[in-house]
């Protein structure tokens, strides 16, 4: 598939980004270990992963040139494996945030902190937040062009990750100030956050590929 290729040189593009991942895992675990106060858990520990990577998954467009775009233009694909490389390397960047998390959460239970079992459906809800999140940002950048990224990409790529890493530490706030209030409310919808954590799985799959046929046809039509 040629979507693999361009997925390719886009981490080619931004390589340099890559080696800063296992420093954002050392720092993440850092705030846990000086963490005295048990205003982290887990789940908050996953969702920092998440964010950061809505942050990371947008470099591709801020490395775009104008020059390399007439370039890629010509080589033997077409806009769909273009766009769907694009897409493609947002996927995989997520996922990785989806590693590091479960690795943070391997750390966390090892150093013998507290976990239940709705931290898996809770976390899967940010994994699905975030890929809203990462699917928004490139149907914004391919709606008012690929090669304007750089100039909107400062606004673009903070102002959605910092909605959602606010949202889900205020969250974490919350159960930590309430723990058994928060802990009846999760027994009584535990089977339905479940479902919900699934379904915005399921959701967020279908809008990132539908996101993909929109922007298909928004560039074929600039570029033809």
């Amino acid at each position: 598939m040629r979507a693999w290729e361009f997925a390719k040189i886009d981490y080619i593009k931004t390589k340099q980004q890559m080696v800063m991942l296992p420093v954002l895992l050392l720092v993440i675990v850092t705030i846990m270990e000086i963490s005295k106060e048990g205003n982290v858990n887990g789940v908050t520990l996953f969702c920092y992963m998440i964010f950061m990577m809505t942050i990371f998954s947008t470099q591709a467009f801020g490395a775009c040139r104008q020059q390399e775009s007439g370039f890629l233009r010509l080589l033997p694909a077409d806009t769909r494996d273009r766009v769907a490389g694009r897409f493609l390397y947002g996927f995989t960047m997520m996922g990785i945030a989806a590693g590091m998390g479960i690795g943070t959460q391997i750390i966390y239970r090892a150093r013998g902190y507290a976990a239940t079992s709705l931290d898996f459906p809770l976390c899967l809800i940010g994994f699905a937040l975030g890929m809203l999140i990462m699917t928004a940002e490139f149907v914004f950048f391919y709606l008012f062009g690929e090669n304007q990224g750089q100039q909107l990409l400062g606004i673009v790529r903070t102002l959605p990750g910092m909605c959602f890493f606010f949202a889900t530490a205020n969250l974490s706030s919350a159960i930590m100030e309430e723990p058994e209030k928060i802990a009846y409310i999760m027994q009584n919808i535990g089977s339905w956050l479940r479902v919900l954590a699934w379904g915005s799985a399921a959701l967020s799959m279908v809008v990132f590929l539908a996101a993909i046929e929109l922007c298909v046809k928004v560039t074929e039509k600039r570029d033809y």
